[in-house]
């Protein structure tokens, strides 16, 4: 552990239009989208509205990859502290538009005198906690979406736009998971063909057996 509390990962701050910490494809995230949580989302209803905002967020989630994050040295504790300290900031800013850095600052100087050793390096190295948050509040919204879709009594009425999507989920690793569930309940059987090429295709080795497992449970159901 101690070759992770030496470690210093070498982030530089950055922002977004001023003290904004997270990107604008986040921070343009709506009600339900933008706090991730499946009650809300179950909840939703499905009207032309919502379905353009939904659209709209998936577009902005892969158009607007974030940058890569540090990997934590052996034996690799620190992802956990990163874990934690991100879900703080996460619980006290739920809304991505309000997460600015004098606000996240504010909440690692609060957290920092109880913390423990590895816990306060992630505070004291709070830009790395932030990568790793985009990263995972990402991929929570783009889960939500997916899955909201894939539950829709006609999933495949969103096809002609949504399959497309989904296929770039899986090929940028965006949720893939979700984003090869929806294709299964739309029956986007092209797509799944597509990504379940092996050993050289689109999507990894991982992915391309969850669509060819996909494609196996259509083949099943007789679609």
């Amino acid at each position: 552990m101690s070759g992770e509390l030496d470690w210093e990962p070498g982030v530089e701050r950055w922002s977004y239009d001023g003290d904004h910490a997270l990107p604008d494809s986040l921070r343009a995230l709506t009600p339900p989208w933008d706090r991730c949580l499946p009650a809300e989302v179950r909840s939703l209803p499905r009207t032309d509205t919502e379905v353009a905002r939904a659209r709209a967020a998936l577009v902005g989630l892969l158009d607007d990859p974030p940058p890569p994050t540090p990997r934590a040295p052996a034996p690799g504790l620190l992802e956990h502290a990163w874990e934690w300290a991100g879900s703080a900031v996460r619980e006290r800013i739920p809304h991505p538009a309000d997460v600015t850095w004098p606000r996240v600052d504010a909440i690692a100087a609060e957290l920092l005198p109880s913390a423990k050793p590895l816990e306060a390096h992630a505070l004291s190295h709070i830009e790395v906690t932030l990568l790793h948050l985009i990263h995972d509040w990402r991929a929570d919204a783009a889960d939500s979406i997916w899955s909201w879709l894939a539950l829709d009594p006609d999933p495949g009425r969103f096809a002609d736009w949504a399959a497309p999507l989904a296929e770039r989920s899986v090929t940028e690793r965006l949720e893939a998971d979700s984003a090869i569930a929806y294709l299964g309940a739309a029956g986007a059987v092209d797509a799944l063909t597509r990504l379940a090429e092996k050993p050289d295709g689109p999507a990894t080795w991982d992915d391309a057996e969850t669509a060819r497992d996909m494609l196996a449970e259509l083949r099943t159901r007789g679609r």
